[in-house]
């Protein structure tokens, strides 16, 4: 997986690029971005349907097959129409490997590694997604060079995982809470995952054109695309243990307005001096990459651990709808304002979800700490299947099993977790 990811994050970079060349406007190119985070939360809901009538491995083998089909036929077919159905088929069978591959993690996992497993997968996300960058200096996004140096990453790291031995895993039909049901629970929290799905997205699609725009050359924007992910794993640790000291919504809001602050710092950074904000970009990557954590984090500590996977997957859902509508309306503002308009408009939105979490703190008394729960990182993926890793729920018997019961509940105790 960390070769797919590495792949992919190539892809989407090269892609964005590759519309410049061509002449989209930056709507159009928001457009097409939009459509592969649609594609995803389109797979979310069949794949496991259809692994239901023909095996995972069979899933597995198509899934790499389409997003192979799809990455290479950019090459061939240059129109906003075609693009942005291929980005929903690209985005379709990379969440179809994701949640094939997650599954198989999730079989061979106990409740004792669970965790340990979960921060190793999130590592590889971040790491691969932001190394992949650096490949853009290895060819033209012009040529046909760096979609098949893609493809070819994604295509050999499906050999590990379509030679292996583990049992194959099931799928079992997912039930989720309804939106109403989560914003009850705790508004702050899908509050928090929808608008990371707003501004996050934006930047995987649009911030290589804002690099681009701002005068940087292949190797600033691999540096700028590269630092500003891997930023975001570095401090996934430090703000989640200060989210388990303190009031979570109180470290919720400060990233909040951190993450403002600093798509102001960008704005002002790329008049100046466009290479600056390759150095703004380790703070904006590293505040950033962490609200969706910290928010799924908040809203745990208000749901019964029985229901701990079904939220979860909710937020899922509510991540790909944030997700899918940002780059429309970041493209927009970039139409408007020029280049510094994605950062104005993750400005914005962050500053609202500041406001949101200081009215909520007014609304309803701080969680006392003996019933906090744990931050648990979490990759931002439209895949539900990661969120069966998250050690925080209560765990089925492994997927191998013949008649998968629960085989225990799980309680809070100060900041950890035990299962009875």
């Amino acid at each position: 997986m960390g070769l797919v990811q590495l792949g992919n994050g190539l892809l989407t970079t090269v892609v964005s690029l590759r519309m410049g060349i061509e002449g989209f406007s930056t709507e159009m190119a928001g457009l097409v971005m939009s459509f592969y985070f649609a594609g995803q939360m389109v797979a979310a809901r069949t794949i496991p349907r259809l692994i239901g009538h023909v095996g995972p491995v069979r899933v597995f083998a198509a899934a790499a097959a389409v997003l192979a089909a799809a990455a290479l036929s950019q090459v061939l077919i240059v129109a906003v129409a075609a693009w942005a159905v291929l980005r929903a088929i690209t985005g379709y069978g990379m969440a179809g490997l994701n949640m094939v591959s997650e599954a198989w993690l999730n079989t061979r996992a106990t409740n004792d590694n669970r965790g340990q497993i979960l921060a190793l997968y999130m590592i590889m996300v971040f790491l691969a997604t932001g190394l992949g960058q650096f490949l853009l200096v290895t060819g033209d996004p012009a040529s046909f060079d760096l979609f098949a140096l893609a493809t070819v990453l994604i295509t050999v790291g499906l050999v590990p995982v379509a030679l292996t031995r583990a049992p194959t895993p099931s799928f079992a039909a997912r039930s989720t809470l309804s939106f109403a049901q989560l914003y009850r629970l705790s508004p702050l929290g899908i509050a928090g995952v929808i608008g990371t799905g707003l501004v996050n997205s934006s930047f995987y699609g649009l911030a290589p054109i804002f690099a681009r725009d701002i005068g940087l050359d292949a190797m600033g924007v691999s540096s700028f695309m590269g630092i500003t992910i891997i930023s975001g794993l570095l401090l996934q640790w430090p703000v989640g243990r200060l989210s388990d000291i303190f009031d979570r919504r109180t470290v919720l809001t400060a990233v909040f307005f951190g993450v403002a602050l600093v798509s102001a710092g960008m704005v002002l950074a790329q008049r100046i001096n466009p290479e600056w904000t390759i150095l703004v970009a380790c703070l904006y990557g590293g505040l950033s990459f962490t609200t969706y954590s910290l928010s799924v984090a908040h809203a745990c500590d208000f749901i019964k651990p029985d229901d701990m996977v079904r939220a979860t997957s909710s937020f899922v859902l509510a991540y790909g709808i944030g997700a899918t509508v940002g780059p429309l309306v970041a493209a927009a503002a970039m139409t408007r304002a020029g280049p510094e308009g994605l950062f104005l408009y993750s400005c914005v939105i962050n500053l609202l979800l500041a406001g949101f979490a200081v009215y909520r703190m007014t609304r309803r008394r701080a969680m006392p700490k003996a019933q906090q729960g744990a931050f648990v990182g979490l990759p931002q993926t439209a895949s539900p299947m990661v969120e069966d890793l998250d050690p925080r729920g209560a765990r089925k018997a492994p997927a191998s099993a013949p008649n998968p019961v629960y085989v225990g509940t799980v309680r809070r105790e100060g900041h950890s977790l035990f299962t009875d």
